[in-house]
């Protein structure tokens, strides 16, 4: 997950994006359960080490004998239709949330599943996880090595991603090394800021990522790994958080702290 260090953009205006009626729905029954009850959240095999990002034209051999293209279109759909799912379902905690849960819609549904593609580079959605110790006193927090700035771990949609919290998971895993993560349910909190992050092809140019956020736990006893991604990786107490962070990153840890 990356943020530019300027000043976020933000979304556009509410009526600058022209949705289309029925471009994307929800699955029936989508939804969300309790907040506060943290639930195990299946990832796919051998996290890392799977197939090619999404949009790479890679193909390869995979579940059911699916192309790797069928595996990132398949992932990119489910994802969005999740993201409508999630978000219709999820009570934003005060009005400016609400609002940007509105804009995120309308960006989905205008864009249906490339609006989880990473090469859409108006925007694209993302998957992130505030990281909590087993006695969720403590965040682990990655520094980002292109703004230098420390954040919650997250990223992109990729192959065999089933919903916008497995992608989230995924990338918690990936990054800190740590398995057996828990997610709460529901999404701790959104947000809509600029980035210059990779594209399929590995390009990194500006683009906008439409993040949501699931609080987890670690396990009892977790060992932390840094990743490549990262230049470091560690542990702070919630009420001492390093100075190098965002107003982002302070909203989400207060929301957690609600949780406890």
């Amino acid at each position: 997950m990356s943020r530019l260090p300027e000043p976020a953009t933000g979304p556009p205006e509410p009526g600058a994006l022209a949705a289309e009626p029925g471009a994307l729905a929800a699955e029936p029954g989508a939804g969300l359960g309790a907040s506060g009850t943290v639930q195990q959240v299946s990832l796919p095999a051998e996290p890392g080490s799977g197939p090619a990002e999404p949009g790479s034209g890679d193909a390869g051999s995979g579940p059911r004998g699916a192309s790797l293209g069928s595996l990132a279109a398949d992932a990119l759909a489910a994802c969005a239709r999740d993201a409508i799912a999630v978000l219709t379902a999820w009570s934003p905690p005060d009005p400016a949330q609400a609002v940007l849960r509105e804009r995120m819609l309308a960006f989905v549904a205008e864009h249906g599943p490339s609006a989880a593609d990473r090469d859409l580079r108006v925007g694209h959605l993302t998957g992130s996880a505030l990281l909590l110790d087993h006695t969720r006193t403590r965040v682990l927090l990655t520094l980002h090595p292109f703004i230098g700035a420390w954040v919650q771990l997250g990223g992109h949609v990729e192959p065999g991603d089933a919903s916008m919290a497995q992608a989230a998971a995924r990338e918690a895993l990936e990054e800190s090394g740590i398995s057996g993560i828990s997610l709460d349910p529901v999404p701790l909190g959104i947000d809509w800021h600029p980035v210059r992050c990779k594209d399929s092809r590995g390009g990194r140019n500006p683009s906008e990522h439409l993040d949501l956020t699931w609080l987890a736990i670690a396990p009892p006893g977790a060992q932390h790994v840094r990743s490549d991604e990262s230049l470091d990786l560690a542990w702070f107490p919630l009420d001492a958080l390093p100075a190098q962070t965002d107003a982002t990153l302070h909203r989400l840890v207060a929301a957690a702290l609600g949780r406890r």
